[in-house]
């Protein structure tokens, strides 16, 4: 394998930068890092590796149309802690999709990413009122 060719794969580049493949597919998943499929496979151009390098973790625009930073990903554990309840709850609110959260592979656990802009977008969101009185 030579790290200097055009494309290569998720697992590929992974190695090459000494970071995990769930990351990338993360970055991949969310648009942060822009991805080719050919066939089955996921590619990554070296020039979007280099840019996202280069901008600091900034390379493209999320869903919404603000950049994502890879420095705005909390753990669980820390996404609790922001939202000033413990971690069993937040996991459960993302599992009933109250809270958006991100996948990490895993077949019997799931490892929950969380960004700090959804975290603020589920603080900011309108409440919901019971009008009705509840005995």
């Amino acid at each position: 394998m030579t790290t200097n060719s055009l494309l290569l794969t998720i697992a590929e580049r992974a190695e090459a930068l000494r970071v995990s493949k769930s990351f990338l597919y993360v970055l991949a998943r969310s648009g942060v890092l822009p991805t080719i499929r050919i066939g089955r496979r996921r590619m990554v151009r070296r020039s979007d590796v280099a840019k996202f390098i280069q901008t600091g973790g900034e390379c493209a625009k999320a869903q919404g149309g603000e950049a994502m930073s890879t420095e705005a990903w909390l753990t669980a554990t820390e996404a609790a802690a922001y939202l000033k309840v413990e971690p069993r709850t937040l996991l459960s609110w993302t599992r009933q999709g109250k809270i958006k959260g991100y996948i990490l592979s895993g077949t019997k656990r799931h490892v929950w990413p969380f960004q700090h802009a959804d975290l603020d977008a589920t603080l900011t969101s309108p409440a919901v009122l019971n009008t009705g009185r509840v005995n």
